[in-house]
C-alpha cells in the first residue's frame, strides 16, 4: 500500500491561490457576446457530456476576470455543480502540484507534496466520483501534448455535465486540449478575447467625480488617452486610477503626452501603456514597485512581510509607529493601478496597522514591467545562468536565487547587495562565512535554504533589518543574535525552535516577530519583556505554550497579538492591562483558556477581538463593554459561554459572532437595555 505523503506546511491559513471575490467584484466592461456564449456551455444538463472550455487572449485582456464571472455564478437548476477548484497554473508547470492544488481546493486539506501521480490520481478520483464539478485552470501555458494528455487523464473522473474552464494566452495550449481531450471530454471552440473598443477603455478610465463643467474640455483628451490604452483592460485600470488621482487638465494633457519609447514590446503595447501609470507615481512608489521584481513571477507576496521590506530598505518615511499604515497605503495604491491583486477574500483598510496577514500577486505583465525599471538594480537567477559570471558582473542592490535544487556549491555575492532571497535552493550549502562580505545588506530571506544552523557571518551584519528564517529546521538560535542591533523584523515561524535566546531582548529596534507555527516552543525568556519597540506579535499555534510571563505588558506599544490554536495556554497575565495600544488581540482555540478577567476593559484601542472556540470560558467580564473601538468580536463555539455582560448593547460592534454559543441565554436583554 502506498504511503501517504506529508502535508506541507503553511505560514497562514489555507488560501485561495487566487482573489475570487463576491459577485459585485467582478466588473466586466463589454464581453456581452463572449458571457452570453460562455454561460450557454455552462448550462448544466445531465445528458451533456464534460466539457473543456478554453478562454485565449493575450495577457491583460481579462481571460481570469471572464473565469471569475463563471466561477462565481450564483447556483441554479442551470448553473449547479457539486465541486468547484479554482487552481493557479502559470508557467512554472509541474504536474504533481496542479492535481495536488485542485485536491487542497475540492476538499480543503493543505496541499500534498512528495506524492506520486498514481497516489494523487487515486484521491483525485475519490473526490470526483459520481459529482458533478467546476475546475478552473487559470495562467496555463504548457504545450506538451504529453504533458496536457496526463493532465485530462488525471482530471477525466466525475459526472456528465462536469467543466474545466482553462485560461491561456497560447492558442496552442486550447487546440492541443482538443485534441488529447477528445477521449473523455467534449472540446468547445475557443472563446477568443479580442481587445476593448476606445469608447470602452474610456468607460473603465472615467472618473465618476467629473463635473459638467469639465466634461467637454476632459473628455477630448480622456479619449485620446483610451486610444494609447490598444483595448487592454489591465492598461485602462492603471491608467485610469492615475488619470482620477489626479484630475486636472495639466495632469491628463501630460499622460496623454507621455513619450514612452525605452521598452520592448508585444504588438498590443500592453508594457508601454503600463510604463505611463509608472511614470506618473510619486518617488517613493517608484521605489516600492521596483523593489518588487526580487519575487518570483506568479507567486504570492505576503502583505505584511512587503510592507516590512519596505520599511527595511528606507522606502517608508514618517513616525516608527505609523510606517505600517503608510505601507499599507502604498499597497492600497498599487491595488488602485490593478499593478497588486489580493488573493484572499480579506481587504486592505487603513484603520488598523496590522490585520490577519494576506497574499497579494502582480500580473505577468506587471512584474514584466517591474524587472524592467528594476534593471541592473536587480540580479536573478532561475538555475539556466552562468551564476559566477553574472553575479561577478552585476553590481546589483537586490538579489534573487530561485529554483536552484541543482546547485549545491556555493557562490560568492555581491558586496553592495542591499537585499538577497533565497527561493527552493534545498541543496545549497552555505559556508559559515557567506556574508563576510556584505556587510550592506538590510535584508535577507533564507526561507527557501535548509540549512539547520545559520552561517555566523549572518550575526556580523550589522546593516541588517530584515531577517526571515521561517520554515528552516532550526532548534536554536546563539546568543550573538543579539549582535543584530538594527533588526526590524524577525521572522521564525515553522521552524524547529524550542527556546529562544536569553538575551533576545537586547533587540531593542524590533518591531515586527512571527513565531507562527513554533510547535516546540515551550516559554518565552524573561529579556522577552525588554523588546520595547515591538509592534507586531505572532505566536498563533505555538502548542507547548502554557502561560505567558508577567512582564508581558511591558510591550506596551504592540498594536497586534496572535495567540491563536495555544491550546494549553491557560491564562492570560494581569500585565496585560498595560497593552494600551493594541488593536488585534486572537485568541481563537485556545481551548484550555477559562476566562477573561477586567484587565480587558484596558485595552481601549482594541478593535478586533477572536475568541472563537475558547470552549472553557464561561463568563465574559462587565469592563469589556468599555471598549469603544471594538468593531468585530468572535464568541462563537464557546460551548459553555452562558451570559453577556449585560451593557454588551452599549458596543458599537460591526460584527458579532455568536454560532455554537449554545447555552447563551439574555442575549436579547442584553442588547434591549441598552
Amino acid at each position: 500500500m502506498e504511503k501517504e505523503p506529508k502535508q506541507e506546511q503553511t505560514n497562514n491559513e489555507r488560501g485561495r491561490e487566487t482573489y475570487i471575490g463576491a459577485r459585485d467584484d467582478i466588473q466586466m466592461v463589454g464581453r456581452e457576446r463572449e458571457k452570453k456564449h460562455i454561460l450557454k456551455l455552462l448550462q448544466n444538463h445531465g445528458d451533456k457530456e464534460k466539457s473543456i472550455i478554453p478562454i485565449v487572449g493575450l495577457g491583460g485582456l481579462g481571460k481570469t476576470t471572464m473565469a471569475k464571472f463563471v466561477y462565481t455564478l450564483k447556483e441554479s437548476d442551470e448553473f449547479r455543480f457539486d465541486l468547484k477548484a479554482w487552481v493557479y497554473v502559470s508557467m512554472d508547470f509541474k504536474l504533481e502540484k496542479v492535481i495536488s492544488d485542485t485536491i487542497s481546493e475540492l476538499d480543503g486539506r493543505l496541499p500534498v507534496k512528495d506524492a506520486t501521480l498514481h497516489y494523487l490520481k487515486s484521491q483525485l478520483d475519490k473526490i470526483l466520483y459520481d459529482k458533478v464539478y467546476l475546475i478552473v485552470l487559470d495562467d496555463l501555458w504548457e504545450e506538451s501534448v504529453h504533458t496536457l494528455e496526463e493532465l485530462v487523464t488525471m482530471l477525466q473522473s466525475g459526472k456528465k455535465g462536469s467543466k474545466i474552464v482553462v485560461t491561456t494566452r497560447s492558442e496552442k495550449v486550447a487546440s492541443t486540449l482538443s485534441v488529447v481531450g477528445s477521449s473523455h471530454f467534449h472540446t468547445v471552440e475557443p472563446i477568443k478575447l479580442e481587445g476593448l473598443s476606445d469608447d470602452e477603455c474610456w468607460s473603465i478610465m472615467k472618473p465618476k467625480n467629473l463635473g459638467d463643467d469639465q466634461i467637454t474640455d476632459f473628455v477630448d483628451i480622456g479619449k485620446e488617452i483610451a486610444k494609447q490604452c490598444n483595448g487592454v483592460p489591465l492598461v485602462a485600470k492603471a491608467l485610469g486610477y492615475v488619470m482620477r488621482k489626479n484630475c486636472t487638465r495639466e495632469a491628463w494633457l501630460e499622460i496623454k503626452d507621455s513619450n514612452i519609447m525605452d521598452i520592448k514590446d508585444d504588438d498590443k503595447g500592453i508594457l508601454k501603456g503600463l510604463l505611463r501609470s509608472y511614470h506618473h507615481m510619486p518617488p517613493q512608489l517608484k521605489l516600492c514597485f521596483m523593489y518588487c521584481s526580487i519575487f518570483p513571477k506568479s507567486r504570492d507576496i505576503d502583505h505584511d512581510s512587503l510592507i516590512q521590506q519596505w520599511i527595511a530598505l528606507g522606502f517608508i518615511q514618517g513616525p516608527d509607529g505609523q510606517l505600517q499604515k503608510i505601507g499599507i497605503e502604498y499597497i492600497n495604491e498599487f491595488l488602485g493601478m490593478s499593478f497588486l491583486n489580493i488573493l484572499t477574500y480579506l481587504t486592505v483598510s487603513s484603520t488598523r496597522s496590522f490585520k490577519p496577514t494576506h497574499s497579494l500577486r502582480m500580473h505577468d505583465m506587471v512584474h514584466d514591467l517591474a524587472r524592467h525599471v528594476a534593471s541592473n538594480e536587480l540580479s536573478y537567477t532561475d538555475g539556466t545562468e552562468n551564476i559566477n559570471t553574472q553575479w561577478v558582473k552585476l553590481n546589483c542592490n537586490y538579489l534573487l536565487l530561485n529554483q536552484n535544487k541543482t546547485l549545491s556549491t556555493y557562490i560568492a555575492l555581491p558586496t553592495n547587495v542591499r537585499a538577497i532571497s533565497f527561493r527552493e535552493c534545498d541543496k545549497l550549502q552555505l559556508p559559515q562565512q557567506a556574508f563576510s562580505h556584505t556587510l550592506y545588506l538590510r535584508i535577507l530571506d533564507m526561507s527557501g535554504c535548509h540549512v539547520s544552523k545559520l552561517p555566523v557571518s549572518v550575526y556580523k551584519l550589522k546593516l541588517l533589518r530584515y531577517l526571515d528564517a521561517s520554515t528552516l529546521p532550526i532548534s536554536n538560535l546563539p546568543k550573538s543574535l543579539n549582535l543584530l542591533l538594527n533588526l526590524q523584523t524577525l521572522i521564525l515561524s515553522n521552524t524547529s525552535l524550542n527556546t529562544l535566546p536569553t538575551n533576545i531582548g537586547n533587540l531593542q529596534k524590533l518591531q515586527y516577530f512571527n513565531l507562527l507555527g513554533c510547535v516546540s516552543l515551550c516559554e518565552l525568556p524573561i529579556s522577552f519583556g525588554n523588546l520595547s519597540s515591538l509592534l507586531f506579535l505572532n505566536l498563533a499555534s505555538c502548542h507547548e505554550l502554557h502561560t505567558l510571563p508577567e512582564f508581558f505588558g511591558r510591550l506596551n506599544k504592540l498594536q497586534f497579538l496572535n495567540l491563536s490554536n495555544c491550546y494549553k495556554l491557560h491564562s492570560l497575565p494581569e500585565s496585560c492591562s498595560q497593552l494600551h495600544d493594541l488593536a488585534h488581540l486572537d485568541l481563537s482555540d485556545c481551548h484550555n483558556l477559562e476566562e477573561i478577567t477586567d484587565w480587558i476593559g484596558n485595552l481601549s484601542k482594541l478593535e478586533y477581538l477572536n475568541m472563537s472556540s475558547c470552549s472553557k470560558v464561561q463568563i465574559l467580564p462587565d469592563p469589556l463593554c468599555e471598549l469603544k473601538m471594538l468593531k468585530r468580536l468572535d464568541l462563537s463555539f464557546c460551548i459553555k459561554l452562558e451570559h453577556l455582560p449585560s451593557s454588551i448593547g452599549d458596543l458599537r460592534i460591526e460584527t458579532l459572532d455568536i454560532e455554537g454559543c449554545f447555552f447563551l441565554r439574555n442575549l436579547q436583554r442584553a442588547f434591549l437595555v441598552s
